[in-house]
């Protein structure tokens, strides 16, 4: 038995009960609900809902992912997104043991995918996501970077670059080029990628971006798709694997 299978374990259990948390909060703040204080409740009987309905990944495995008061069948994207924040814990806790580091971008991952989710569903990044991820580069450059004046250009191109993707999109175009949500989290991808390695995130995010408009469309049949979870992902992979900008020289 590995010597740190109890760790894994905890690790694991850990990131599914954040996962939980991910579901729902990225239901209720993009409807202005509060995301801790408040009980659960099914949304569609809107019965309150107690511990064992919200024991992460079993509840909706024992209730055969259906509520257990209407019936009513419970989107797998809550179990989804359980398993999914484990695995994402689990690589972190691979990466970087238990250390500040892990403990930071965990904070950081349970943020970003409460914004990704929140913007699929509804095309709203809350504001409240984007603000953690700031504070969140703060003490992650304060603690693990000696040098913060690439970081701090980072911010400045990236919030320049979102502002002309805005307003200079609506004066050729008559329409918005880039959503607020967007804006606002852009200058704070720049703080925590930096300013050497932007070019690599722009291309990383706008494929990205590519794929998922391809796809958005296809599914939904609409030519308007969530731009922020290309940028939120592109942003945490060159964070997690800074090394990929070294190996092409962009850093």
């Amino acid at each position: 038995m590995p010597p740190d299978l109890p760790i894994i374990i905890i690790i694991i259990a850990l990131g599914a009960c954040f996962g939980s948390f991910i579901t729902a909060a990225s239901w209720r703040l993009p409807r202005n609900e509060d995301a801790v204080a408040g009980a659960s409740k099914c949304p569609k009987c809107g019965t309150r809902l107690g511990f064992f309905d919200l024991f992460p990944v079993f509840s909706w495995l024992f209730n055969r992912g259906k509520c257990r008061y209407c019936k009513v069948r419970i989107s797998p994207r809550y179990v989804l997104t359980e398993i999914g924040t484990a695995l994402v814990f689990l690589g972190l806790y691979e990466k970087y043991g238990l250390s500040g580091q892990f403990w930071i971008l965990a904070l950081l991952a349970t943020s970003l995918l409460i914004m990704i989710i929140s913007d699929f569903e509804t095309y709203i990044m809350p504001d409240s996501t984007t603000i953690a991820a700031f504070i969140l580069a703060l003490a992650y450059h304060y603690l693990y970077s000696p040098a913060w004046n690439d970081y701090l250009l980072g911010f400045v191109a990236c919030l320049v670059v979102a502002l002309l993707l805005r307003y200079g999109f609506y004066l050729v175009r008559k329409r918005e080029g880039l959503g607020m949500g967007d804006v606002k989290f852009l200058p704070v991808a720049g703080l925590w990628v930096g300013f050497g390695i932007l070019p690599l995130y722009f291309v990383i995010a706008g494929m990205l971006g590519i794929i998922t408009g391809i796809i958005w469309k296809l599914i939904f049949k609409n030519p308007e798709y969530p731009f922020g979870p290309a940028l939120a992902v592109g942003m945490f992979v060159l964070v997690i694997f800074p090394e990929i900008g070294f190996l092409l020289h962009l850093k």
